[in-house]
């Protein structure tokens, strides 16, 4: 596995290079968003690309939460391993799975009784 050493060479390039999968992924979400609000667009009225509209802006901040909380993971695991500490890294890789599925409970909880107030 070739690995980059991001503290070497030019900081501007680390930089883009780290940064440009995260901008793709927020690029490509935006897109999705846009396509729904094109095609509901062509054959529905004001309200539905009102509600299309609003929940594309809730799934983006849903997106950016979980995105913050998986690169904030990646830096934990990252020094464990930068300091030979296994057990850490996988002590810190389950915390984040159990962080993840109490928030996929609980966001699917919520959702499920809020399902007749959001569809109407």
């Amino acid at each position: 596995m070739q690995t980059t050493d991001l503290t070497r060479g030019n900081a501007l390039r680390n930089i883009i290079s780290f940064a440009l999968p995260y901008m793709l992924a927020m690029f490509l979400q935006i897109l999705y968003g846009m396509a729904d609000m094109l095609i509901i667009g062509q054959y529905c009225g004001v309200d539905t690309i009102t509600a299309v509209s609003n929940g594309t802006q809730v799934m983006n901040l849903i997106t950016v939460l979980l995105l913050g909380l998986t690169v904030g993971t990646t830096v934990l695991i990252a020094r464990a391993l930068g300091a030979h500490k296994l057990n850490s890294a996988d002590e810190i890789v389950g915390n984040t799975i159990s962080l993840f599925l109490v928030f996929a409970v609980i966001l699917t909880t919520v959702l499920l009784l809020l399902r007749a107030y959001i569809v109407s």
